[in-house]
């Protein structure tokens, strides 16, 4: 068989039996990423104002408050990046605004990292971690992400930490 013809069998496969098997396991259940979806290009930097709102709700569409997979480009290399879990903090116009989430743990280099100009809040554990590390969010550097860049769903934050990720955004304001 074609070799593209049985990768993309296989993919499909596995696409299928995730969402039968996340829909099985309810609302929480970690969608892991796409691999391959070719959206990463769209993913990038967001500097301005925009509206917060934490309004996750049930449903086929991704919802402020809600972690989600998107592929971000490396600060340093925005041709280069990865898929990560993002936080929808809010929208401007028909994208999302986003912080992305690192299982790195920042307390240790915090000075270093602040020296840097990287601010970082603890988010703590969630399903987006098939490890169950400690994550956390990257408050001064915002992300546009489109609701088409987006490769899955995580989870809904609690409004505690999303609204301790909110003050750690706007105290890079």
């Amino acid at each position: 068989m074609n070799p593209v013809v049985n990768r993309l069998l296989r993919v499909t496969g596995e696409l299928i039996a995730s969402q039968f098997h996340n829909r099985r396991r309810g609302r929480q259940a970690a969608a892991q990423p796409r691999s391959g979806s070719g959206r990463h290009s769209t993913t990038t930097e967001f500097t301005g104002d925009f509206l917060v709102s934490y309004a996750p709700h049930p449903g086929p569409t991704p919802d402020p408050g809600e972690v989600v997979w998107v592929w971000v480009p490396y600060e340093e290399d925005h041709a280069q990046g990865k898929t990560r879990p993002v936080l929808l903090l809010g929208r401007q116009g028909k994208d999302f605004i986003s912080v992305f989430f690192s299982s790195v743990d920042h307390d240790l280099d915090e000075a270093q990292e602040a020296h840097e100009g990287r601010y970082w809040v603890k988010v703590g554990r969630g399903s987006w971690d098939r490890q169950g590390r400690v994550s956390y969010a990257q408050v001064d550097r915002l992300l546009r992400t489109p609701p088409q860049a987006i490769d899955g769903r995580a989870e809904v934050l609690d409004r505690p930490r999303f609204d301790a990720v909110v003050a750690g955004v706007a105290a890079r304001a």
